[in-house]
């Protein structure tokens, strides 16, 4: 499980179709759709119904759906707050004439 996975899965949730996440995150349709696949593999269950209208979340899909979301959420609050500490000063130039 990768978080690039979570992320995929999420934003098909917001969009309610493979095609409009793809779009979304400037990714081909295919690519979006072996990830989650290799995701439902990998864990045995499957996430959403598809048809030709997009797709509709399973029970199990919508509860596996707000721990992705909270796992996306954790991750995001890590790196702002470790990226604040490490991050350089911003740069001032100056030119003189």
């Amino acid at each position: 499980m990768t978080f690039q996975q979570l992320l995929y899965l999420v934003e098909i949730s917001k969009h309610g179709s493979i095609n409009q996440a793809a779009r979304s995150l400037f990714i081909s349709q295919s690519s979006i759709s072996s990830a989650i696949k290799d995701l439902e593999e990998e864990l045995g269950i499957c996430f959403f119904e598809r048809h030709n209208r997009g797709v509709d979340f399973t029970e199990e899909g919508k509860e596996f759906l707000n721990y992705a979301q909270l796992l996306l959420e954790q991750k995001q609050h890590v790196e702002n707050m470790y990226k604040k500490k490490s991050a350089a000063p911003p740069a001032h130039f100056s030119v003189s004439t």
